[in-house]
């Protein structure tokens, strides 16, 4: 099955895919699940978002981007706010899904830097790609293996759309934080090369509810908006960012 919602902002696009997945969804394994879904965002952006069917954790997000964006991939401090991190932690120290150590430090490059300077060089490129699925990890022994499997910028009509790749996408846990780090990427990207925001568009290969967190999604009526400050955090928080100038 194949659902595509088109919408002007992210958030109508996730309570329009959580309501078909609770309606429509089919049971695999311990989850209610659609496969190949695909959210398309004309307007993507991180102000007065609307989770109705969530309530987002602003204390947990801050913290997710933070370590994100600072390349961190020890599992103890973000183990704090999510104890989840120290659950699925293959060594006990280090977690393979911290996005930001894989994208600026695992592959030898900073793989967002690399992305910046394919678009400067060439704006047509369909190049400029990072890579967050390591297939060097044993798919059948980790608990960690990276749900996202890349991110890929085109600049068309002069904005810089952006496409995710995901294998995995869970609606309670993972789909509105995913978004806050994936957008904060996508409009930091398109500031450095100083053109608009375009198109946010989101594959999910399977996108999911959690059996147990049927019933708190069905029940949550959430209507507090929340805004994201990507850049105080980036700035604050990204090395590339802090010796650019």
């Amino acid at each position: 099955m194949t659902i595509i919602t088109t919408e002007h902002n992210f958030d109508e696009a996730y309570n329009n895919v959580v309501d078909c997945i609770l309606k429509d969804g089919q049971e695999v394994g311990n989850t209610i699940e659609l496969s190949n879904v695909v959210l398309v965002v004309d307007n993507p952006t991180l102000i007065n978002l609307v989770f109705k069917r969530k309530k987002v954790s602003m204390k947990y997000a801050n913290a997710e981007l933070k370590w994100y964006w600072s390349g961190d991939n020890s599992c103890h401090h973000i183990g704090q706010y999510a104890k989840k991190w120290l659950d699925i932690t293959d060594d006990g120290h280090t977690n393979n899904s911290a996005y930001g150590f894989v994208m600026f430090h695992k592959y030898l490059k900073n793989q967002l830097e690399e992305v910046i300077k394919t678009l400067k060089l060439d704006v047509n490129s369909r190049r400029a790609v990072i890579s967050l699925f390591d297939p060097n990890l044993d798919k059948i022994r980790t608990k960690d293996l990276q749900c996202t499997i890349a991110l890929q910028f085109l600049v068309r009509n002069y904005k810089l759309e952006m496409t995710v790749y995901m294998r995995s996408n869970d609606i309670n846990y993972g789909l509105p934080y995913d978004y806050l780090f994936f957008e904060s990427i996508h409009q930091y990207i398109a500031k450095r090369l100083d053109i608009t925001v375009g198109r946010y568009t989101h594959h999910a290969t399977s996108m999911h509810c959690y059996l147990q967190d049927v019933e708190k999604m069905e029940n949550t009526c959430n209507e507090k908006a929340i805004s994201i400050d990507f850049m105080n955090i980036i700035s604050q928080n990204y090395f590339s960012e802090k010796t650019r100038f």
